[in-house]
Formats: C-alpha cells, sequence, structure tokens
C-alpha cells in the first residue's frame, strides 16, 4: 500500500526505497484500510485544513519559527542556508512526533520556502494521518527514550510497537555517537529499515500498519536532507521540539483552565 500510494502521488521516485519485507509482517487487509484512509484524507479540503490550523497553534504556542504557508512554488534553498532549512523540517518532524495530534507528512524540499536566510515556511501537500493514540505514543516514547538517553525507555516503546526483534537495525537507523553530525542518505534509509522488517519477519512477529505512514513521513524528509547535502545536528532539533512540546502543551492546559 505505501508502494502504491508513493507511485500514485508525485513522490513516485521514491517507490524504490520500499523494503519488499515491510508487507510481510503487515497485515495486508490493515493496510488496505490505512491506504483507503489516506486517500480520503487526500480529498477531504476542511479536514486538511483543520490539521493545518491544529499545528500552526501548537508551533506558536511552542514558539517555533517555522510557520505553515500556502503551496507557494517556492524553493527554500533560494533563500534561506541549508542549515537552516535542514533544521526547520527536523524541527517539525521532531514536533510532530512528540506534540502532534495529525501528522502532515510531505517533508520533500519543493513543500519548503523561504524569504529570507531565517525564516522558512512550510505547505505540505494533503498528506496527513491522525494516528492512533497507542500508535503516537509508542513513537514519541521510542525517540524520547532514544535522544533522553534512557534505554530502559526505549526498549519499552520497542516493545510496544512489536519491534522488539528488530532493536539492533534500529538503533543503527537513530544512529551512533552524540548525533551532532549526521549525514542523511536515501540508500542507508532502504538498508536499515530492510534490516528492521526483515528481523521482525525472521522472529514472526507483526508491526501496526500505521508504520506506513511513519515511513512516509521519514521518506520525504531524507529524500529533503540528502537532497540539502552535509551533516546536520539532529539532537539540537530534538532538543528544540521536545522544548516547544512541553511549552505547546503547558499553554494548552493553560488555556482549558
Amino acid at each position: 500500500m505505501l508502494a502504491y500510494l508513493l507511485k500514485s502521488s508525485d513522490l513516485a521516485s521514491l517507490v524504490g526505497f520500499v523494503s519488499g519485507d515491510f508487507f510481510k509482517v503487515v497485515p495486508v487487509g490493515d493496510l488496505a484500510s490505512l491506504g483507503a484512509q489516506l486517500r480520503r484524507n487526500a480529498g477531504d479540503a476542511d479536514g486538511f485544513a483543520a490539521a493545518r490550523a491544529d499545528l500552526d497553534a501548537r508551533l506558536e504556542a511552542g514558539g517555533l519559527s517555522v510557520r505553515l504557508a500556502r503551496p507557494s512554488g517556492g524553493d527554500a534553498r533560494a533563500g534561506a542556508s541549508r542549515e537552516t532549512t535542514a533544521g526547520a523540517a527536523l524541527d517539525l518532524f521532531f514536533f510532530q512526533v512528540l506534540a502532534g495530534e495529525t501528522w502532515l507528512l510531505d517533508f520533500r524540499a519543493a513543500s519548503f520556502s523561504a524569504a529570507d536566510a531565517n525564516s522558512v515556511s512550510w505547505a505540505p501537500k494533503a498528506l496527513w494521518w491522525s494516528p492512533s493514540d497507542e500508535f503516537r505514543r509508542g513513537v514519541r516514547e521510542l525517540y524520547t527514550g532514544f535522544y533522553g538517553g534512557d534505554d530502559a525507555r526505549f526498549v519499552r516503546a520497542l516493545a510496544a510497537l512489536g519491534l522488539s526483534a528488530a532493536e539492533a537495525p534500529l538503533r543503527a537507523h537513530f544512529g551512533l555517537g552524540d548525533q551532532r553530525a549526521v549525514r542523511f542518505e536515501l540508500a542507508t534509509f532502504q538498508a536499515t529499515f530492510a534490516s528492521v522488517f526483515r528481523a521482525c519477519r525472521v522472529a514472526g512477529t507483526s508491526i501496526p500498519p500505521e508504520f506506513a505512514v511513519l515511513g512516509l513521513m521519514l521518506l520525504t524528509l531524507y529524500e529533503h536532507l540528502e537532497a540539502l547535502g552535509g551533516t546536520f545536528d539532529v539532537r539540537a532539533s530534538f532538543e528544540r521540539a521536545h522544548v516547544a512540546a512541553r511549552r505547546s502543551a503547558s499553554r494548552g492546559r493553560e488555556a482549558l483552565s
């Protein structure tokens, strides 16, 4: 289904990076339902507008400078530095994982634009998904456990997501060292996640179909950052997003009290 979604859109250049083992560890019926919902979402203009508005409000409450915009056909590389553009994309990815109720999935370079060297806007296409509470919580715990240095939390998140058998390749995906200078390459992403799904297949475990959504978001992010070239401080983006997510949640609670 992920392959179908890629082929049936202008993301077709990414189709070769889908691992065949993925379709052996996710129930086909569940994938079909997920794909049908993504197609309905793409045609739901009101739902997409609401998702954009919600994320923009959370970004503002969290204090992140990047903002959503209407599609302009611009190119962030024409105005902002490589580091600023990459930082904005990574900040958005982590912020959605940590604070978003709905995920916008289009992180391609064409979705970003910049008016100047320090201002980046994001105008994603209508690829969006509202993950289940269980999946959203599992992914959030996975990233928080890893970047927070809480190994027990990371391992519990793996188990909750059905990924215990793939711990080694997932650690390779997150990277060694302090993640201050990470290079993004689609070929590496493909090889790593092929190993993840192969490990799950060999262990006889299944994983949530929503991994297709997370995979699509990561594929577009990797495509963007590979095109920018060089290395990026991923840990700094996680830390900014983590602070912003906590601030957004706090302001949300204040608004309800």
